[in-house]
């Protein structure tokens, strides 16, 4: 299990201070889950996270494929909580900026789907 910390800024009173990230390799998937900082004090209420683990899509060994959360998804989630934020009370350049490069990363993963697809490799182990 590793523990993943990207999300973290190390500032007091951030909410990603809240909550740690561990990744968890299961035959070739990798599953994460939120957990509860131990380091978060005692006063500060964390709301749990309903969606508490992540699976990824995997290939079984016969070949099916198991369709779990994509990285598209994630993206999409993220482009739709700071479009919020954007288009209410907290339009911003940092918002403006990060719409522009999740959107530039949802648009590529997306294209690289249509291209496995049409290639016929896509749910397959191979390039």
């Amino acid at each position: 299990m590793r523990t993943i910390t990207t999300h973290r800024s190390g500032v007091e009173g951030d909410p990603n201070e809240a909550f740690d990230i561990f990744a968890t390799e299961s035959g070739g998937s990798v599953v994460y889950s939120f957990q509860r900082s131990p380091e978060l004090p005692n006063d500060v209420r964390f709301m749990p996270i309903t969606l508490n683990s992540l699976y990824f899509p995997q290939a079984e060994p016969d070949g099916k494929l198991v369709v779990g959360a994509t990285v598209e998804a994630l993206l999409a989630i993220a482009l739709d909580r700071l479009k919020g934020f954007h288009d209410g009370e907290l339009p911003c350049y940092g918002h403006d900026t990060a719409l522009d490069h999740l959107e530039t990363a949802l648009f590529w993963l997306m294209k690289e789907t249509a291209d496995r697809i049409a290639r016929g490799m896509e749910g397959k182990p191979e390039a």
